[in-house]
């Protein structure tokens, strides 16, 4: 994946959670075919400030925050969470975090960017 990742352009791989998406040669055929070599296509943001999440993986699996922002250079996301009787700011990873919008649009979109 590290080779994959330092070709110009790419700036993550695709998947679903631990699984990278794979994509057929059709697929592949018919993006070629829609879309110019130079042109840029913006993909809509999957998660906004102030979003509802539950935390999918790690030790705080299960618990409930707000988004407070999005930190797309790193694939993270800076959540508000109540943890030990606080409310606590803390820094994850942007696919350990789902909300029922996240969780539609992955499955329409084909996934989230991984590190």
């Amino acid at each position: 994946m590290h080779r994959v990742k330092s070709v110009p352009g790419v700036k993550c791989i695709l998947s679903f959670g631990p699984i990278t998406a794979t994509l057929s040669e059709d697929i592949i055929k018919n993006l070629r075919t829609d879309f110019d070599q130079n042109e840029l296509h913006e993909v809509p943001a999957l998660l906004n400030a102030g979003d509802e999440v539950t935390l999918s993986n790690g030790p705080l699996r299960g618990i409930r925050a707000n988004v407070l922002r999005i930190l797309p250079s790193s694939n993270r996301v800076q959540v508000l969470m109540d943890l030990l009787g606080r409310t606590t700011q803390v820094e994850v990873d942007i696919q350990d975090v789902v909300t029922e919008k996240t969780t539609s649009q992955r499955l329409e979109t084909g996934g989230i960017c991984s590190k």
